[in-house]
């Protein structure tokens, strides 16, 4: 047992320390191509999208250990598995509605110097639910040991950032944020 869970801690630990690293490329980025105001910008967009966080960690503290120790019954596993990736996107989806409908309620908890971040503020919320949604969903599969290989997953990502980075107008935090 001891051997098993190290083997799937090698094989999580790297994508682990990627996304830790990953999370602080966006503010380089945009502190390259943009300037302070929108680095700013992009921090208190940031602190909105932690939001989820609540929600992840309901998750992992509620659906992912009741996950792991289902029975290994494939049927069984991949109905539980659609039932909370729907629930989650149902809660989540509900979320960036609220924020769709009033995205000055969501801004007037950054400040009045965020107030006209109205599409960003919108972006942000389908971009966090996005995160929220594949981070569950990455949680659930490492749960019963089913974890992409990093030296798959890791230049997969390098190389989709890559083409978003050449696709999106990073000198501002809207072009930053969709």
């Amino acid at each position: 047992m001891k051997s098993e869970v190290f083997k799937i801690v090698r094989r999580v630990l790297p994508n682990v320390i990627y996304m830790s690293l990953w999370s602080q490329l966006s503010i380089w980025l945009i502190s390259i191509c943009g300037d302070t105001d929108a680095v700013a910008r992009l921090g208190a967009l940031g602190r909105l999208g932690q939001l989820f966080v609540v929600f992840s960690t309901f998750a992992a503290v509620v659906f992912i250990p009741r996950f792991a120790r289902l029975p290994a019954q494939r049927t069984l596993l991949l109905k539980r598995y659609w039932q909370t990736l729907i629930l989650v996107i149902s809660a989540g989806a509900a979320c960036v509605g609220f924020v769709a409908l009033f995205p000055q309620a969501a801004l007037w908890i950054l400040g009045n110097q965020y107030r006209g971040l109205v599409d960003e503020v919108i972006l942000q919320a389908i971009c966090s639910l996005i995160w929220f949604i594949v981070g569950i969903a990455y949680n659930l599969s490492a749960s019963r040991g089913m974890v992409i290989r990093p030296e798959v997953n890791i230049p997969l990502q390098i190389l989709g950032q890559g083409c978003l980075v050449a696709l999106m107008n990073l000198n501002t935090v809207k072009g930053f944020c969709g």
